[in-house]
């Protein structure tokens, strides 16, 4: 993982994430990622300590993947050979982890 990821998001957050920081890190709702954690789809492992949070370490990790799964997939135009991409590229990095 690189640690201009983690350095970057460390400062302007700080070492661990809560639910909203994590979200508006992301882009995406606080309810997407509570359903998705509930499911187990959620691509960073969080942990309950008087409320849910993620380790800085652990969003820059993800973050780096997305980044090496785009450039691995960019110039597909077929879907079918880009999902492929996805699952070697996962089962590759180790990237299938439990969010709990």
């Amino acid at each position: 993982m690189s640690l201009l990821t983690q350095a970057i998001i460390a400062e302007k957050y700080g070492v661990r994430l809560d639910m909203d920081q994590l979200a508006d890190l992301l882009r995406i709702k606080k309810k997407t990622i509570q359903n998705e954690i509930a499911a187990g789809t959620f691509g960073i492992k969080t942990y309950v300590d008087h409320g849910r949070f993620a380790d800085y370490r652990e969003v820059a990790s993800y973050l780096d993947q997305c980044q090496d799964f785009a450039r691995a997939v960019s110039g597909y135009t077929d879907l079918g050979a880009a999902t492929r991409v996805l699952v070697a590229h996962t089962a590759a990095s180790g990237a299938n982890r439990d969010a709990h």
